[in-house]
């Protein structure tokens, strides 16, 4: 910090608790390119992701990190989401960029709710 700079105070929500105060309206899709803390934000989501009004969910993740991709790939198919469409693009293909794709989970059926 140099002199003269000043701290400020944010106000953070999970996704869950923006829905619930109505800061935001109810998503139908949901992308996530947080780099690194993906599980944090989902964890803050458990009930918007079990809601069958959420149809997708588009998520970035370092493939390079195993345990923590197939805890998010877990986590979405328990709350009944399809197993991942894997996508990675081209243009990070032979740099340090291949491990990270992303992966889009769709609902495995819609419900009325």
């Amino acid at each position: 910090m140099r002199r003269g700079d000043s701290l400020a105070a944010i106000q953070t929500y999970s996704i869950d608790e923006l829905i619930a105060i109505q800061a935001a309206p109810f998503p139908n899709h949901i992308k996530l390119d947080v780099d690194g803390i993906e599980s944090l934000i989902l964890a803050g989501a458990e009930k918007t992701l079990a809601d069958a009004r959420l149809l997708s969910v588009m998520v970035e993740v370092d493939e390079g990190n195993k345990r923590t991709t197939d805890d998010i790939v877990e986590l979405l198919k328990r709350k009944g989401f399809k197993e991942p469409v894997r996508r990675h693009s081209p243009y990070f293909e032979n740099n340090h960029y291949l491990p990270i794709g992303n992966y889009l989970f769709a609902k495995t059926t819609r419900q009325s709710t």
